[in-house]
């Protein structure tokens, strides 16, 4: 599952705040429901459209680094038997 906050025109100044206590919240839902998750949370540039040919396969997807850091993340999570990491720039942009 992918989610993304901060898609224009729906950007806010605490995108970063509301991606990790969305993050949290999935947390706590998943183990009240006995899922073990782990999830990797950034903050930056990405690719946001559809893609694909017209006449095959088309999805609306997001592309880019700070979304291959989140999967990286969420392996290490995973790794460290811990449920959420996230990276520099969203712990910047924390205001909460």
């Amino acid at each position: 599952l992918i989610a993304v906050f901060g898609l224009p025109p729906f950007s806010h100044e605490n995108d970063a705040d509301r991606g990790v206590l969305c993050g949290l919240s999935m947390m706590v839902e998943m183990a009240q429901n006995n899922v073990k998750a782990s999830m990797g949370v950034t903050t930056g540039v990405a690719f946001c459209g559809v893609i694909g040919h017209i006449s095959n396969r088309r999805e609306y997807t997001v592309i880019g680094d700070s979304i291959n850091l989140a999967a990286r993340l969420m392996v290490a999570a995973r790794a460290q038997k811990t449920e959420i990491l996230i990276d520099q720039d969203t712990k910047t942009g924390l205001r909460e």
